[in-house]
């Protein structure tokens, strides 16, 4: 991979990141929720929230799923608005992620997406 496209793949995750954390952003004040108080909600700090709703955190699975639920939403309602704008891009960002792991760690990962899409 040459330069060009480790700068595009890059472009691609702030994107998704900022999709993201403004989409949370969205769901928190419909809740009338401080950053605060959903911080508290989710177990994070005040500051890794506000940064995460600005774009600049990549965050974790699990804390993901620890934010989605101070906010009473879930994991798919919080990445549908980036799907549905840009669903072939994260497909290629999934693809490119997990052509790095292991095959025991890709398994985890399709795992992990299919107990998402169940919920629905």
């Amino acid at each position: 991979m040459d330069m060009d496209e480790k700068e595009k793949g890059k472009q691609k995750v702030l994107a998704m990141n900022e999709i993201l954390g403004d989409t949370y952003r969205s769901y928190r004040k419909a809740k009338g929720l401080t950053q605060e108080k959903s911080a508290e909600l989710a177990k994070v700090t005040t500051e890794y929230l506000c940064k995460f709703e600005n774009g600049i955190y990549n965050a974790r699975a699990n804390t993901i799923v620890d934010l989605c639920n101070s906010v009473d939403i879930t994991p798919t309602q919080l990445f549908s608005h980036y799907f549905s704008h840009t669903n072939q891009g994260m497909v290629d960002l999934i693809s490119e992620a997990c052509y790095k792991l292991s095959q025991k760690d890709q398994k985890l990962v399709l795992d992990f997406i299919e107990r998402l899409t169940s919920k629905e």
